[in-house]
């Protein structure tokens, strides 16, 4: 039967989980946390080593020599969507990798890349979402295992097995269902939406308390929801979240559900992760308080046992197609080259051979070159298409930020609906709302005009069905970005 072990680590703690079992009969074994900080607070203090502290609570438990699936959070990697010109899915490999070197800021040829294919259609554009980490993480990664006894097996991006785990549990009601689902991490909360059971759009949130007992907490996690779920809108060509979700237990998030409902007037659930596991000894006796924040590490070991590729493994990318790279073309020269060199030494050496046997073997090896060159012209087609198709893009969450910063207050104006637009023509954000009253109306169109943004006023006039706020309005942002 085989056994492996899930782990997650930031600056405070590690998380660790280990199952066995085979295809539908996986059973839990262990879940547990190791403290990362310091027991001394003092500035000398030293900090604490991560894996010498994951390494003993491993011996104290016994387990030593097993696969590990590592997740790793949205910080420690680079992402983004990428927006491709149609192509078949056996080409996407070559095409993303030639844009993420692109737009990924950091990124090195040497970088481990993986991506979620968002769409099916070749004749389409085509979207994915591609992740890559640098070296030195994976590195950072094969030492702390190394000193644990263990060796990596999958690099997973921590949010994806989360999504696994609960779409197996819930999966979509109707086709093309987009779910929301919030985990919260700590001091930070992943975000990620689903449509039937693709993660299409992820982030994570910075928190400044706990959103179970601040209600600041709560705020600032409703804030980041929203920005998300514009994000994502726009993503998706105008189809909206449908639902939410929080991993968690009744009894500690039910509260936060309920407040989120009435905000959001959209339905929100709470999925316990270990719901509908089989777990095994002292596990079954004790699921551990945070039971929330080991969704990731569940639905990784879940994905692992059940013999699923997951949506992302860093030690196990989707590769390019090397017969389309442009260093083929190069060797293919080369090597024929050097026969055409080698042919004319034995020429001279080997007078027998006739100039009709020469000329066939030439024309052979043009025909082959020809083809090589054929590739590359494809190749680099392929690259125009791609600039060409970036041209014109909208930045959006940038959007998002820039009207956050410039609109008045939540006391005298809230936004209840935007709505994200954009084609070759123009992009716009259509924004439904109320004001405090006409002057805090007339200010914020104020504020949201400059040499980049113009507002265009729509219906607008008195109404006080909102308490607090006596002017309802409908006005549209229009951007005028440059083309890149």
């Amino acid at each position: 039967m085989a056994r492996y072990v899930a782990i997650e680590w930031n600056e405070q703690e590690a998380r660790l989980a280990v199952a066995g079992g085979r295809p539908g009969q996986a059973v839990f074994e262990q879940a547990f946390s190791v403290s990362l900080l310091s027991p001394d607070p003092s500035a000398d203090a030293a900090p604490a080593d991560p894996g010498e502290r994951i390494a003993a609570a491993l011996a104290a438990r016994g387990i030593a020599k097993l696969p590990a699936l590592v997740a790793l959070g949205r910080g420690k990697l680079e992402l983004r969507q990428l927006s491709l010109p149609p192509a078949p899915d056996d080409e996407l490999p070559d095409l993303v990798r030639f844009q993420a070197m692109r737009e990924f800021g950091s990124m090195q040829s040497d970088w481990p890349l993986d991506f979620i294919p968002l769409d099916s259609d070749p004749a389409q554009a085509r979207t994915v979402l591609a992740a890559a980490v640098a070296p030195e993480q994976m590195s950072e990664i094969e030492t702390l295992c190394h000193k644990g006894g263990l060796k990596p097996a999958r690099v997973l991006l921590r949010p994806c097995p989360a999504a696994s785990l609960y779409c197996r549990a819930h999966p979509a009601e109707t086709p093309g269902q987009v779910r929301l689902l919030i985990d919260l991490l700590g001091d930070e909360a992943d975000l990620t939406v689903v449509r039937d059971q693709t993660v299409v759009f992820l982030r994570t949130a910075r928190l400044s308390g706990n959103p179970l007992d601040s209600t600041d907490a709560a705020d600032v996690l409703e804030a980041e929801i929203r920005r998300t779920m514009a994000a994502a809108q726009n993503l998706l060509k105008g189809q909206k979240v449908e639902s939410l979700l929080l991993f968690g237990t009744s009894l500690r998030h039910n509260g936060l559900r309920d407040t989120f409902h009435k905000r959001f007037q959209l339905p929100v659930g709470v999925h316990d992760p270990f719901d509908g596991l089989k777990l095994k000894g002292d596990l079954r006796r004790n699921v551990p308080a945070d039971s929330d924040r080991f969704a990731p590490l569940l639905g990784a070991l879940l994905d692992e046992i059940q013999r699923e590729r997951p949506a992302l493994d860093f030690l196990h990318p989707r590769r390019p197609q090397e017969k389309h790279t442009q260093k083929n073309v190069v060797t293919g020269v080369g090597l024929a080259a050097a026969v055409i060199v080698l042919g004319l030494l034995l020429f001279s050496f080997v007078q027998k051979r006739t100039l009709e046997n020469d000329n066939q073997r030439l024309s052979a090896e043009l025909t082959t070159l020809k083809k090589e060159v054929k590739k590359a012209e494809n190749t680099i087609e392929m690259a125009k298409a791609v600039q060409d198709w970036k041209a014109g893009e909208v930045h959006w969450l940038d959007e998002l930020r820039w009207i956050s910063e410039r609109a008045p207050s939540a006391e005298d104006v809230v936004f209840t609906q935007m709505t994200l637009t954009s084609n070759k023509q123009s992009s716009q954000v259509a924004v439904v709302g109320v004001a405090k009253d006409l002057e805090a109306y007339s200010a914020m169109e104020q504020n949201l005009n400059d040499e980049k943004h113009a507002v265009k006023s729509g219906p607008s006039g008195r109404d006080e069905s909102q308490k607090g706020y006596s002017h309802k309005f409908d006005s549209t942002i229009l951007l005028a970005t440059e083309k890149k």
